[in-house]
């Protein structure tokens, strides 16, 4: 801004902030931002993958006028039979916040210490389902600032060989999709997104996994709003360069990314942490760790990735199954399989 370096941020898919106000003057400024675009062996994804890596900016850019003070994060869920909430402000002091969700009666001021707060709050939702996609309008306010979201409140577990919607057995059925069009390339649009679930609903899907990278924000709010589950993923695929610290470390920015942005979105009950790689030692370090992030970072959903199958006994033997919620596999029937 105005000449002055700010950011760096590494990964194309998920958002990023930068505090610009230090270096804003009165009257014109010149905010400059370089996207590059390479493919390269080091990075999440790396060089060899087969989806296009387009260039340029094609998610927006906004400029957030904001109070000094303002709240930086919301978390809210369906946990133990209760909303969970927790909040975070940009700075760290002692504050109050007000939490209101109007359809279920609820106004609950929550105490906010180093800026930070949790709270438990006693509630009777209608739970969001593919069938009953119950949305509820959420309001937090903290001094001069104030976030709202429209949220769906559900349980996702797995009992066995069960996974369990609201403690009912659920089978998935669903498509892969890429966020990829033949006149709009990477970029979308509302209709887009809209068209796309309207296919799947009319296929009779009730689940889409959206591969292989994180997709634009708003499908997760459709998602949430005509009732379809997503399984989302981060673009670990194939020949990563698991042995190396930097690639790791940008694999798991990647995914807490994702995961901060979409950790209220209802729809979302699968984390990715990859696709296809083949299970060697420093491969099962590197994805096991990925685990383990997602499940520290939200512990409400489940983890997957796809696994490769031993081609010779038709099994599947990758160490990193021990790992997973849900063991993905895919399979080529009529594509590589001739029969």
């Amino acid at each position: 801004l105005n000449g002055r370096f700010l950011t760096l941020h590494l990964g194309g898919s998920t958002p990023f902030f930068v505090e610009l106000s230090a270096h804003v003057r009165r009257g014109e400024n010149h905010l400059l931002i370089q996207v590059e675009n390479r493919r390269r062996p080091d990075r999440v994804p790396m060089h060899h993958f087969d989806w296009f890596n387009y260039g340029g900016l094609y998610r927006e850019v906004d400029l957030l006028p904001l109070p000094a003070v303002f709240l930086r994060d919301l978390r809210i869920a369906w946990r133990d039979g209760a909303i969970t909430v927790e909040i975070a402000l940009s700075n760290p002091i002692a504050a109050a916040a007000r939490v209101t969700i109007p359809q279920l009666g609820i106004v609950q001021d929550v105490p906010i210490s180093n800026g930070h707060a949790n709270a438990k709050i006693a509630a009777h939702p209608d739970l969001w389902s593919p069938e009953t996609p119950h949305l509820y309008d959420v309001v937090v306010e903290c001094d001069e600032d104030r976030i709202t979201d429209r949220v769906g409140f559900r349980e996702i577990v797995v009992c066995g060989e069960d996974i369990l919607l609201n403690g009912t057995s659920i089978y998935l059925r669903g498509v892969c999709v890429h966020e990829d069009d033949v006149e709009l390339g990477k970029s979308t649009s509302e209709a887009d997104l809209r068209r796309r679930v309207a296919h799947a609903k009319e296929l009779g899907c009730n689940l889409l996994r959206l591969a292989h990278y994180p997709h634009h924000e708003r499908m997760a709010e459709i998602a949430d709003e005509v009732g379809l589950l997503l399984w989302e993923e981060i673009p670990v695929y194939w020949a990563i360069d698991f042995a190396n610290p930097a690639t790791y470390a940008d694999a798991e920015n990647q995914l807490l990314e994702l995961i901060a942005r979409d950790r209220n979105r209802a729809s979302v009950i699968i984390w990715g942490v990859g696709n296809e790689n083949a299970d060697t030692n420093a491969r099962f370090f590197f994805m096991s760790r990925l685990a383990e992030a997602a499940r520290r970072a939200d512990p409400t959903r489940l983890i997957s990735a796809a696994c490769l199958i031993n081609r010779q006994t038709f099994k599947i033997e990758d160490r990193l199954a021990d790992c997973l919620d849900i063991v993905g596999l895919n399979e080529y029937f009529g594509w590589y399989e001739p029969d």
